[in-house]
Protein backbone atom coordinates (compact mmCIF):
# COMPACT_ATOMS: atom_id res chain seq x y z
CA UNK A 1 0.00 0.00 0.00
CA UNK A 2 2.82 2.36 0.58
CA UNK A 3 4.29 2.27 -2.59
CA UNK A 4 1.18 2.39 -4.20
CA UNK A 5 0.46 5.81 -2.79
CA UNK A 6 3.19 7.24 -3.37
CA UNK A 7 3.33 6.18 -6.90
CA UNK A 8 -0.09 7.42 -7.40
CA UNK A 9 -0.05 10.39 -5.78
CA UNK A 10 1.28 13.61 -7.73
CA UNK A 11 3.70 15.37 -5.66
CA UNK A 12 3.60 19.09 -7.07
CA UNK A 13 5.96 20.51 -3.40
CA UNK A 14 8.93 19.27 -1.75
CA UNK A 15 6.43 18.96 0.87
CA UNK A 16 4.59 17.05 -0.99
CA UNK A 17 7.34 14.84 -2.16
CA UNK A 18 8.40 14.55 1.78
CA UNK A 19 5.89 13.30 2.99
CA UNK A 20 5.19 10.56 0.33
CA UNK A 21 8.65 9.38 1.45
CA UNK A 22 7.93 10.01 4.99
CA UNK A 23 4.71 7.73 4.53
CA UNK A 24 6.61 4.90 2.81
CA UNK A 25 9.20 4.41 5.43
CA UNK A 26 7.04 4.50 8.65
CA UNK A 27 7.10 1.61 10.91
CA UNK A 28 3.96 0.80 10.74
CA UNK A 29 4.14 0.59 7.01
CA UNK A 30 7.08 -1.43 6.64
CA UNK A 31 10.05 -3.23 7.74
CA UNK A 32 13.05 -3.38 7.88
CA UNK A 33 13.31 -6.73 5.50
CA UNK A 34 11.04 -4.92 3.33
CA UNK A 35 12.21 -1.45 2.94
CA UNK A 36 14.59 -0.68 -0.02
CA UNK A 37 15.03 2.50 -2.43
CA UNK A 38 15.87 1.81 -6.22
CA UNK A 39 17.50 4.28 -8.28
CA UNK A 40 20.76 6.35 -7.99
CA UNK A 41 20.67 5.36 -3.83
CA UNK A 42 23.91 4.33 -2.53
CA UNK A 43 23.20 4.42 1.07
CA UNK A 44 23.26 1.42 3.70
CA UNK A 45 21.13 3.22 5.85
CA UNK A 46 17.22 4.23 4.52
CA UNK A 47 15.94 7.70 6.36
CA UNK A 48 13.75 10.37 4.77
CA UNK A 49 17.20 12.90 4.86
CA UNK A 50 19.08 10.18 2.58
CA UNK A 51 16.27 9.19 0.76
CA UNK A 52 15.00 12.94 0.06
CA UNK A 53 18.53 14.20 -1.02
CA UNK A 54 19.12 11.81 -3.21
CA UNK A 55 16.47 12.71 -4.42
CA UNK A 56 16.99 16.21 -5.56
CA UNK A 57 20.37 15.37 -6.67
CA UNK A 58 18.71 13.04 -9.24
CA UNK A 59 16.28 15.71 -9.88
CA UNK A 60 18.94 18.59 -10.80
CA UNK A 61 20.71 15.71 -12.70
CA UNK A 62 17.59 15.40 -14.64
CA UNK A 63 17.17 19.10 -14.93
CA UNK A 64 20.72 19.37 -16.45
CA UNK A 65 20.00 16.59 -19.35
CA UNK A 66 16.50 17.98 -20.17
CA UNK A 67 17.98 21.65 -20.68
CA UNK A 68 21.46 20.81 -22.31
CA UNK A 69 18.91 18.34 -24.82
CA UNK A 70 16.24 20.98 -25.23
CA UNK A 71 19.70 23.78 -26.10
CA UNK A 72 20.46 21.41 -28.20
CA UNK A 73 17.20 20.59 -30.33
CA UNK A 74 16.17 24.30 -30.35
CA UNK A 75 19.85 24.90 -31.80
CA UNK A 76 18.90 21.90 -34.30
CA UNK A 77 15.65 23.43 -35.47
CA UNK A 78 17.16 26.82 -35.71
CA UNK A 79 20.17 25.45 -38.11
CA UNK A 80 17.25 23.05 -39.89
CA UNK A 81 14.41 26.18 -39.94
CA UNK A 82 17.41 28.80 -41.64
CA UNK A 83 18.59 26.12 -44.12
CA UNK A 84 15.34 25.14 -44.98
CA UNK A 85 13.92 28.93 -45.21
CA UNK A 86 16.91 30.32 -47.22
CA UNK A 87 16.28 27.37 -49.61
CA UNK A 88 13.01 28.22 -49.93
CA UNK A 89 14.21 31.47 -50.49
CA UNK A 90 16.56 31.02 -53.05
CA UNK A 91 13.71 28.85 -55.37
CA UNK A 92 11.34 31.37 -54.76
CA UNK A 93 12.98 34.38 -56.38
CA UNK A 94 14.76 31.92 -59.17
CA UNK A 95 10.96 31.64 -59.77
CA UNK A 96 10.20 35.17 -59.73
CA UNK A 97 12.98 36.14 -61.79
CA UNK A 98 12.37 33.64 -64.42
CA UNK A 99 8.42 34.70 -64.60
CA UNK A 100 9.68 38.32 -64.83
CA UNK A 101 12.50 37.29 -68.03
CA UNK A 102 9.94 35.64 -69.18
CA UNK A 103 7.40 38.37 -69.14
CA UNK A 104 9.89 40.66 -70.72
CA UNK A 105 10.52 37.81 -73.74
CA UNK A 106 6.89 37.73 -74.12
CA UNK A 107 6.68 41.80 -74.83
CA UNK A 108 9.84 41.82 -77.24
CA UNK A 109 7.19 38.99 -79.25
CA UNK A 110 10.74 37.36 -80.65
CA UNK A 111 10.72 34.18 -78.90
CA UNK A 112 8.07 31.18 -79.25
CA UNK A 113 6.58 30.01 -75.88
CA UNK A 114 8.51 26.90 -76.07
CA UNK A 115 11.64 28.99 -76.51
CA UNK A 116 10.82 31.04 -73.50
CA UNK A 117 10.39 27.80 -71.41
CA UNK A 118 13.44 26.60 -72.31
CA UNK A 119 15.55 29.70 -71.38
CA UNK A 120 13.61 30.32 -68.17
CA UNK A 121 13.00 26.91 -67.29
CA UNK A 122 9.65 27.58 -66.32
CA UNK A 123 7.27 24.67 -68.04
CA UNK A 124 5.35 25.46 -70.98
CA UNK A 125 2.06 25.83 -68.96
CA UNK A 126 3.26 28.59 -66.75
CA UNK A 127 4.50 30.50 -70.38
CA UNK A 128 1.27 29.71 -71.60
CA UNK A 129 -0.76 31.13 -68.86
CA UNK A 130 1.60 34.25 -68.67
CA UNK A 131 0.96 34.59 -72.29
CA UNK A 132 -2.68 34.85 -71.52
CA UNK A 133 -2.58 37.10 -68.81
CA UNK A 134 -0.34 39.50 -70.96
CA UNK A 135 -2.72 39.27 -74.21
CA UNK A 136 -5.61 40.11 -71.72
CA UNK A 137 -3.75 42.88 -70.18
CA UNK A 138 -2.46 44.26 -73.54
CA UNK A 139 -6.52 44.49 -74.41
Amino acid sequence: MAVNKTVNKRTNSHGAMRNCIEYVLRQDKTSEQLAYVTGPYCHDEINYDLVYRTFLEEKKLWKAEYEAGFSEGEKHGHETGFSEGEKYGIERGTFLNSIETAKRMLKLQEFSLEKIAAITGLPFDEVKKLHANEARSDS
